[in-house]
């Protein structure tokens, strides 16, 4: 191989290394999301038994046999996942109960932490679940509901080049350090 193609191959991973990945969006200094590829949600660890893609403000649910279930989130690049998926904590999952899990990305330099945190209710998704409607109760099963926020807006389509603005933060109330260690609740 010759230098000149090593010199651009260099380049090509320096660059995506430090954040300039034309799927990262600057949120601060040091620190992209990547707001336009979905996340998949995988029943188990990085390399579990995928549920469903989310884009940002999307939610899913879904019935679960009771039992321990732990869920991970990876970046879905047409199937071919990617990220740092950080695992849920494994949980005792009952029938006729329901439960909420909050899908978010923790902003980084090179590559995003995916966390999936359980959440005590979705009082924010009543605008979501009031046009398509509450799922059935199954008494035999677990309700799971899966919402992906990303603690910063984002519109829906990737703009050329533009910058990240709107900050949810204000309106969750959490300070800059529980947004960028996922602990906003």
């Amino acid at each position: 191989m010759d230098k000149k193609y090593k010199a651009i191959i260099l380049l090509a991973f320096t660059a995506g290394m430090l954040g300039c990945s034309s799927d990262n969006v600057k949120i601060a200094d040091g620190e992209y999301l990547r707001p336009y590829i979905p996340i998949a949600v995988l029943q188990g660890g990085q390399d579990g038994v995928p549920l469903v893609d989310l884009h940002n403000g999307e939610y899913y649910w879904t019935y679960l046999t009771p039992g321990i279930y732990q869920f991970t989130g990876m970046f879905d690049y047409s199937g071919d996942y990617r990220g740092n998926g950080i695992p849920s904590r494994p949980m005792q999952m009952q029938a006729g109960q329901t439960y909420y899990f909050q899908v978010t990305q923790r902003p980084a330099r090179a590559i995003q932490d995916i966390a999936i945190m359980q959440r005590a209710d979705f009082s924010d998704m009543a605008a979501y679940t009031s046009t398509q409607g509450l799922p059935p109760k199954n008494n035999q099963m677990s309700l799971v509901y899966f919402f992906y926020k990303l603690p910063y807006s984002f519109s829906p389509q990737k703009p050329g080049g533009t910058k990240a603005a709107n900050s949810l933060q204000k309106q969750l109330g959490c300070s800059d350090q529980e947004m960028r260690d996922g602990t906003c609740q």
